[in-house]
């Protein structure tokens, strides 16, 4: 449930009571939906509680009305039918994980749809409100908005719609509540919804009206400050595509969270649109009150300042200085709906993990990943790299800012990794190679160089496997000596001489790395082939190590414990080896393909320039065990 929650899209619906367990699955979705006046939802049922002293029905412990404004559930429908279309629509907008992108739906309405009222939709009285969701039917596709925790956090409005059918998350103020003012649970509203955004790749289109967190001893009693940093450290930290409409109120802490601050979004404005650290009314009695108290005529000072400020914080000036985009009327929405649908469609983002959907943050900035290894105008070969040790070697570097190149004989792999790669926002190729073909190589390098430019660091990780392929070595045969050596030696030579002859005619030196085996440093009877080969590259790498030194080339070696991939996938979920083997891994635990992010990071990184001819064994401990 936990891993699940920051991988895949995750829909609960409530047909019945559900309490403790059941309850939790309930709440840990992405949608949670209950059936009105047919499910509950309780930590403990009425039985349970009454012996508390609090005698209640389910419905008056549980029910969806309890629920939704609690913000425990998202939706309440009416039948079981209705839950099931609603989840259907939900998971409309939505990648099937967070490896793939969001689909682009039908294109049914005209972008260029004007609708007139639209400019005068906001009412000159400030003092006034107006219906936030008119506006966004009105903007997005005809018929595309799905609105998400209606009851909860009710000054701000969220939900999916489309805009010329691709899937966008929406973010709106609505007025009719504090004046769009956040308060704590609206706080915690945003940072969720910006999360699940954030977790599936889908840009934010927010129309703006937030005079800023809600003041009072109401706000200060639940925290709201707390929270809402909360909600801006979500908002700042997000990597996805972001469009800011200011359709009325921008002032304080709150509504300076209207977009991430530390890199650029498009910024639209209605006419109506006033900003600042606070409003004129009542902030100039408190910013200007010496100069008020001090003028012969208080008033006439007041007037003063007030047409001046007026004069300063019009839309169109800003737009004239480049604080904002400014445009009149539904000219603001129109341009905005540009914005976004122009967009890359593989937006430069980090691979969310589980930890956001639950609310931790990163250190410093997010997209960075490994903050101290910068790797951007940089580039990497993974050979195999499309699934396994591979593909975590490949998704860390392009999350460090890499240009990456994987190869691998299987093409319908190569698509999918590279869909992970340009989900994370790195350059990036994969190119079908079978690596024992030493002409194959050579193209393959080749049409790297041209697509990514130079190439900084290489890793030989492509390999088969020789395992069970003969019961003993004096009965193993040519052929199957050949075909794994071809793979692991042959095709190891190929890529790191291709990669040597290029990083010494470039003359911007390079790091070349190997992945070999724990098959190299032990014994493994019915694997000699494999062994062997692994063996072989320990010593190339020794020996090139020290050739290539001269031309700034650093070479290492990394070697896997018991590593579940692709490969190894059905010998470590056998009960022999859960037995026999987990028990003498320190880490208690097979490792991953992302396991080896962090080295091919530091390996192709400049913090690794003094280190060549070293072999990094990750194992988890077994080794020395």
């Amino acid at each position: 449930m936990v891993n699940s929650i920051g991988t895949v899209p995750r829909v609960a619906l409530g047909l019945g009571s559900v309490a403790g367990l059941g309850a939790a699955h309930l709440a840990a979705a992405h949608l949670s939906v209950m059936v009105k006046d047919k499910s509950a939802l309780f930590v403990a049922g009425p039985p349970v509680v009454e012996r508390l002293g609090q005698k209640l029905t389910k419905n008056e412990l549980g029910g969806w009305r309890i629920q939704l404004k609690a913000g425990a559930v998202d939706l309440a429908v009416d039948t079981e039918e209705q839950a099931f279309e609603v989840t259907r629509r939900f998971l409309s907008y939505l990648p099937s994980s967070i490896y793939e992108l969001p689909p682009r739906g039908p294109r049914t309405d005209d972008p260029k749809r004007r609708e007139e009222w639209l400019g005068d939709a906001i009412p000159r009285d400030i003092r006034k409100p107006y219906k936030m969701r008119a506006i966004i039917e009105a903007v997005v596709d005809r018929d595309s908005f799905f609105e998400i925790q209606p009851l909860y956090g009710r000054a701000i409005i969220t939900g999916l719609a489309r805009l010329d059918g691709w899937p966008v998350a929406v973010l709106a103020s609505d007025p009719y509540f504090y004046g769009g003012a956040w308060t704590a649970d609206t706080c915690q509203k945003v940072e969720r919804f910006v999360d699940f955004a954030q977790t599936f790749h889908l840009p934010v289109f927010y129309l703006v009206d937030c005079p800023g967190f809600l003041i009072g001893l109401e706000a200060e009693q639940t925290g709201t400050i707390k929270q809402g940093v909360r909600a801006m450290s979500a908002i700042w930290q997000s990597t996805i595509p972001w469009c800011a409409v200011i359709v009325r109120n921008v002032f304080g802490v709150a509504g300076a969270a209207h977009k991430p601050g530390a890199r650029y979004g498009p910024r639209y404005a209605w006419p109506s649109g006033r900003w600042g650290s606070l409003p004129l009314e009542g902030g100039i009695e408190a910013a200007y009150r010496a100069d008020i108290q001090g003028a012969a005529d208080p008033a006439a000072k007041m007037i003063e300042i007030e047409e001046r400020l007026q004069k300063l914080r019009s839309p169109f000036r800003s737009a004239e200085t480049g604080a904002r985009c400014a445009a009149a009327g539904d000219r603001a929405v129109y341009a905005s709906h540009a914005a976004l649908s122009d967009s890359d469609p593989h937006p430069p983002l980090t691979l969310p993990s589980p930890l956001r959907e639950r609310g931790m943050r990163m250190k410093g900035s997010p997209d960075m990943a490994y903050q101290a290894f910068d790797l951007r105008g940089k580039t990497a070969i993974v050979t195999g790299g499309n699934s396994g040790i591979g593909l975590g070697m490949a998704e860390a570097l392009a999350q460090a800012g890499a240009a990456v190149g994987i190869w691998g004989t299987n093409e319908e792999k190569n698509r999918t990794a590279l869909a992970r790669l340009h989900a994370i926002g790195g350059k990036a190729v994969a190119l079908r190679c079978d690596v024992s073909d030493e002409a194959a190589v050579d193209r393959a390098f080749a049409e790297t160089v041209s697509t990514l430019g130079g190439v900084d660091a290489c890793f030989v990780n492509a390999g088969v496997s020789g395992r069970g392929a003969a019961a003993s070595f004096a009965e193993m045969t040519t052929e199957e000596w050949h075909r794994v050596l071809a793979v692991n030696l042959d095709g190891a030579f190929f890529t790191l001489r291709a990669a040597a002859r290029h990083m010494i005619g470039r003359g911007e030196g390079g790091s070349l790395a190997v992945t070999a085996s724990l098959a190299a440093l032990e014994g493994s009877p019915l694997s000699a082939h494999y062994a062997a080969s692994k063996g072989a590259m320990l010593s190339v790498m020794r020996a090139l190590a020290v050739g290539l030194a001269r031309h700034k080339i650093r070479c290492n070696a990394i070697v896997p414990g018991w590593i579940e991939t692709p490969m190894t996938e059905k010998a470590v979920h056998g009960d022999a080896f859960k037995t026999r083997v987990l028990p003498r891994v320190p880490a208690r635990r097979w490792g991953t393909g992302g396991d080896f992010g962090g080295i091919a990071v530091y390996l192709t990184s400049d913090a690794s320039g003094y280190h060549t001819g070293d072999t990094f064994v990750i194992d988890g401990g077994y080794a020395i065990f």
